[in-house]
């Protein structure tokens, strides 16, 4: 006892303000987000500018180049910065052995994953954020008289970035529990979101092809996209926190079985 009251443990916010304490302390988390965002924002103005002169060589009508066309071209790229965010949270862990104190301080292992994937999946919501706000904006200033689309497709455009960057990183960070090596677990997201979509379209199988559907690629990509067809925004944001869900039970379930 101690002033009348019994010590309490830390508890699940507990373990997440410790998650969050360890995953900003990273130098890598802070590399990530500068460089992407640097780069987002170079790689968006030359797109826009380069848009912007060919609609005045072509002698285009205001309101002819929609903000998104240019404001999401540079998703791919920092597509893989969440990436490694999420990879980086779990695997540095397993690569310095602090691994182990973390189970030390947090025995309930999966208090500990789902600790992880609260931080991992706000982080990555508000870098979804960040990049779609980033893209469109810039996109938004370039085009000047020749941008079409309002404030409404600025915010879709966001929201539909968001969906699709957060379940990515959740599903990156659940196969680093899995995989539990830094290079292992890149190799390993980067064959299965975009090695796999083109290997199933490479073969000539209806079969296969209609999964490759669902596969994380093409969900993010009809989202993005905004597409109709072969299904909308909607079944594309379920098929993305199915993927992301079967990656931490998977990373789970080895965190339990598995020593550190």
């Amino acid at each position: 006892m101690t002033g009348g009251r019994t010590p309490r443990g830390g508890g699940f916010t507990g373990a997440v303000a410790s998650e969050w304490t360890k995953f900003w302390s990273l130098r890598s988390t802070w590399w990530c987000l500068v460089s992407a965002t640097a780069l987002l924002a170079a790689f968006t103005a030359v797109i826009s500018l380069a848009a912007r002169v060919q609609a005045e060589a072509e002698g285009g009508a205001a309101g002819s180049v929609p903000v998104g066309s240019v404001g999401l071209a540079g998703l791919q790229l920092v597509q893989f910065a969440v990436i490694a965010l999420a990879v980086l949270a779990v695997c540095s862990e397993y690569q310095t052995g602090s691994i182990r104190s973390t189970l030390q301080w947090v025995p309930q292992r999966g208090r500990v994953i789902a600790a992880k994937t609260a931080v991992v999946g706000v982080v990555c919501l508000s870098s979804g954020i960040l990049f779609g706000v980033v893209g469109d904006g810039i996109g938004w200033v370039a085009l000047g008289p020749f941008r079409a689309g309002g404030v409404g497709e600025v915010v879709r455009d966001v929201v539909a970035v968001t969906a699709y960057l957060t379940p990515l990183g959740v599903l990156s960070m659940g196969l680093g529990f899995v995989v539990r090596s830094t290079a292992g677990t890149f190799a390993v997201v980067l064959l299965l979101v975009f090695g796999l979509p083109a290997a199933v379209q490479a073969v000539d199988s209806a079969v296969l092809n209609a999964m490759g559907h669902y596969l994380p690629l093409s969900a993010g990509g009809y989202l993005v996209d905004h597409a109709v067809e072969p299904y909308g925004p909607v079944t594309a944001v379920v098929v993305l926190l199915a993927w992301a869900a079967a990656a931490v039970v998977a990373g789970g379930v080895l965190l339990r079985r598995r020593d550190a």
